[in-house]
């Protein structure tokens, strides 16, 4: 595949990416506010809690499922197929083995419930059936993880999303016909995001075979070596994954503990769009990681390099645009969406903003992340990631118990901590991964910090200068007005010619359309 042809196909799967996002977030949009008002806050919170623990439970298959793709697509590119089959095959038998024994703590918490969580006792009977299909949904998920490494190794992550979309929509179809015909429940919520998974898992798992029909699940082909080697270089997601739920997923569960339900609902509502921001970036992200595996697999650094930076400044042109917006305007979001009276505006907002202040170097790290995985050079960013997540718990129950900061503290100790490791342990070992001297991304960081913070200023200075009415309408013109001069900004400083071209002639050439499929 040529560079140009590269090219073509980064676009498509930007695009299709953005366009799972923009559902995704539609659907949250109408819904949430919608679900709120029916089930109250606090409930809400117990489903982001419920997420969380389903994270938590995934981590007993991090360690095969987060390589799984690499190590079958380089196989594939070196044409061994004997070997990718054996890594499809043992990571899916793995994980079955592995759902199996996670039902027993699974169990236990659903039993155990109020010994584990502060709830209210008229809600435990429906967030103890919502984390039963949460954890259904997990299953499925594990079970189905290595569905897509097809369109991973032939780098069709644009078939992926589209399959994405459509579990999307039953999801929201399921969502809104339960809500509106029988009698309100949060645990529809798990029931509709269970359907969801099992839909998408199925139909990523009829694309990938197309693509690579040599990837079928056979009881010969399981193999302990194989599963060994995983193992050894997953382990060490495992430790990041670990450090990661320290510093950014326990804070709905601290905020239980030390503070209270109703604190905890609210931080979950105020984390709602910038946890959808950073959801649309890590969207992105995905679509940067097959070409770099592929241009691994065939050993071509300079190349593999170059595509490393191009990432970079792509990704850095939608963080200015969405990180800018979401920093004048959530505060006015939060006022239209949410039902009148139901949060404090302000507190959200704060929040809010400190929940995503590390978007200054997002761009440059979330590449360099992907570095580490292409790389298999895990050991060190993930011990890392683990030391901060242990002192973040440590410093945030400290300033809880001995200041009046409360839920500030638990919401801006981990993105502090955060952003210290990134600047100055995560930036210099990427470097040396590729071959760089220790500063040699010191520069893409710079740019990052600087196009993002003058994105947020000219944000805000444009909010005053428009100071359009607090409606829907107003919002989304103050919206299309600020993204579109930071749009223009964003086109001419931060991108090179290439990706001008990248994200508008080839985008252009997506809207032609084409048959797939």
């Amino acid at each position: 595949m040529g560079i140009n042809s590269e090219n073509k196909q980064v676009a498509f799967n930007i695009v299709a990416q953005l366009t799972a996002f923009v559902v995704n977030f539609a659907i949250n949009f109408l819904l949430t506010p919608f679900i709120i008002e029916r089930v109250g806050s606090e409930a809400y919170g117990f489903v982001s809690l419920g997420n969380n623990f389903v994270d938590y439970a995934s981590l007993a298959a991090v360690a095969l499922n987060s390589m799984a793709g690499r190590f079958i697509t380089i196989k594939i590119h070196q044409k061994d197929f004997d070997s990718a089959r054996k890594y499809y095959s043992s990571v899916i038998i793995a994980n079955i083995v592995i759902s199996l024994v996670l039902s027993v703590p699974a169990a236990l918490l659903l039993i155990f419930i109020t010994k584990v969580v502060r709830i209210n006792a008229s809600l435990v009977g429906d967030i103890r059936l919502l984390w039963l299909f949460l954890f259904f949904h997990l299953i499925i998920g594990l079970i189905s993880a290595v569905s897509v490494a097809g369109l991973f190794a032939s780098n069709r992550i644009d078939i992926q999303s589209k399959r994405n979309i459509e579990a999307l929509f039953l999801k929201a179809t399921i969502l809104s016909l339960l809500f509106l015909l029988l009698p309100t429940h949060v645990w529809y919520i798990g029931f509709a995001t269970a359907i969801g998974t099992l839909f998408y898992a199925l139909r990523t798992l009829q694309a990938s075979h197309q693509f690579y029909p040599q990837l079928r699940l056979s009881r010969k082909d399981f193999s302990i070596p194989h599963i060994r080697e995983l193992l050894h270089s997953g382990v060490w997601n495992v430790v990041s994954r670990v450090g990661s739920i320290a510093l950014t997923e326990l804070d709905l569960l601290m905020t239980n503990w030390l503070v209270g339900e109703a604190a905890m609902g609210t931080l979950a509502i105020a984390k709602f769009v910038p946890n959808r921001v950073v959801a649309m970036i890590g969207y992105i992200v995905a679509v940067f990681l097959p070409q770099l595996t592929i241009l691994y697999a065939k050993n071509d650094k300079s190349h593999f390099l170059a595509v490393a930076r191009s990432n970079m400044r792509i990704l850095l042109f939608f963080d200015i645009i969405l990180y800018g917006i979401l920093y004048a305007y959530a505060d006015v979001f939060f006022a239209l969406w949410l039902p009148e009276g139901a949060e404090d505006i302000q507190q959200l907002y704060i929040l809010s903003c400190i929940t995503i202040i590390g978007c200054l170097i997002s761009a440059v790290i979330q590449v360099i992340f992907n570095i580490f995985t292409v790389t298999d050079k895990l050991k060190f960013s993930s011990l890392s990631v683990v030391g901060t997540g242990l002192a973040s718990i440590v410093m945030t129950i400290l300033l809880v118990k001995t200041t009046s900061l409360g839920i500030y503290a638990i919401a801006g100790v981990s993105v502090a901590l955060c952003m210290l490791r990134n600047i100055f342990i995560i930036v210099p070992y990427g470097a040396k991964c590729v071959g760089l001297p220790w500063y040699g991304f010191y520069p893409d960081l710079l740019r990052n910090i600087i196009s993002v913070a003058g994105s947020i200023c000219v944000s805000l200075g444009m909010k005053r200068i428009l100071a359009f009415p607090i409606t829907w309408a107003g919002f989304f013109c103050s919206c299309i007005i600020t993204g579109c001069v930071l749009l223009i900004l964003d086109y001419f400083i931060v991108l090179r010619k290439e990706e001008r071209k990248l994200l508008c002639n080839k985008i252009a050439f997506w809207r032609r359309g084409r048959d797939r499929n």
